[in-house]
């Protein structure tokens, strides 16, 4: 039945290509929740801004004077109080945010493998999906208690919490607040210099909570689809990692880009594999062994460097790689990429893409002109 339906179109090609899109979408919606979370970390400074001068003006009428101790631990710990406060607002927002983004990504991860069903099931409703997925095998539903777990996973590169990491950044305030502080002072320097130091500090904070807003997002959005994966084994058959195709993309990930990997096996990577990974994993499905034919070619987003090594957006073949769409991009963009010294390595032949990268680390130069 499922394979006379879906004769002549490619299950595999229709996930991979509706996973891109949506992959494509979530980028926009990481900035605009990163965005969120910049905004709330830093609300009110102008208003603590004018306390910190405020604050020294009560202490030393002119405004050059230079700092002193009681000003530096009052300040040190007004920052530690206000960076507080707003990382709790970050808290809250951001589990609210990955909250709807779990209940989002399993819709879409599942809607994505109704894309194996009969075409004339296309429009019926996500319910009457889940009801001929469930009669012909090939769906099963994740479990409820499984949404608190996800949100509370630590990251898997370095063991930390979301939450945790947040908390780190306000406890670890004070200390930079005073430390820049303490410099000011020493250095006699004005008001307006130290505010600069202080905004050193805050803007840290800005950027721990931009940095887990947008990897938090993706991390999420991949253990949701790796559950997904696992509960329908039967009909999943393995993942292939998906890099983006520019100019942002690292050396380990993009080494991986299209690799394969079995659905158990415990060697594979686990995105996020670093702060602001885009990689994802497309399933690989078991309709087209069934059917004994090739499928279609299909297409993936990408960007094509032009002469001048800038990048404009282009459909590339759905299997081309990193490593393939790296080979056709001008020697600018290829430099560029890899740094002047891999480049020379790559261009005479010497080191392919993937040969830069060993055991899911970047190897460094003195080790590869030792080769």
């Amino acid at each position: 039945m499922i394979a006379e339906a879906i004769k002549g179109t490619s299950g595999n090609v229709r996930i991979f290509d509706r996973l891109l899109r949506h992959r494509i979408a979530l980028v926009r919606e990481e900035n605009a929740v990163a965005r969120e979370a910049i905004a709330l970390s830093t609300q009110g400074e102008r208003e603590f801004r004018e306390h910190f001068y405020g604050t020294f003006a009560a202490q030393r009428p002119e405004t050059d004077a230079p700092v002193n101790m009681p000003l530096l631990n009052t300040l040190a710990r007004d920052v530690q109080d206000w960076t507080g406060r707003n990382m709790g607002r970050v808290t809250v927002t951001l589990d609210r945010r990955l909250r709807a983004r779990i209940e989002d990504e399993y819709q879409t991860v599942t809607g994505t493998l109704f894309q194996i069903l009969p075409h004339p099931f296309e429009e019926k409703t996500q319910a009457q999906w889940a009801q001929i997925a469930a009669r012909l095998g090939i769906y099963r539903p994740l479990p409820e208690e499984n949404y608190k777990e996800i949100l509370d996973n630590p990251d898997m590169w370095d063991g930390y919490h979301w939450r945790e990491r947040l908390e780190d950044a306000k406890d670890g305030v004070f200390l930079k607040a005073k430390h820049n502080l303490a410099r000011s002072m020493a250095g006699g320097e004005s008001m307006p210099q130290a505010w600069r130091r202080f905004q050193e500090v805050l803007d840290g904070v800005t950027l721990t909570a931009e940095l887990v807003a947008k990897t938090e997002i993706q991390r999420v959005s991949n253990e949701i689809a790796e559950r997904v994966y696992q509960a329908n084994s039967d009909v999943v058959t393995g993942e292939s990692v998906v890099a983006t195709l520019d100019e942002r993309c690292c050396l380990i990930c993009a080494a991986d880009d299209r690799k394969e990997f079995a659905l158990d096996d415990p060697d594979k990577p686990i995105f996020p594999r670093h702060p602001r990974c885009r990689c994802f994993y497309a399933p690989m499905t078991r309709f087209w062994e069934r059917l004994g034919v090739d499928p279609p070619e299909g297409t993936r987003a990408g960007w094509w460097a032009d002469k001048d090594g800038e990048l404009h957006r282009k459909q590339v073949p759905a299997n081309m790689n990193f490593s393939q769409w790296l080979e056709k991009q001008p020697a600018a963009f290829q430099r560029s990429y890899l740094g002047p010294s891999r480049y020379e390595a790559y261009r005479k032949g010497d080191y392919s893409l993937k040969g830069f990268v060993n055991d899911g680390k970047i190897i460094p130069l003195k080790k590869l002109s030792m080769n």
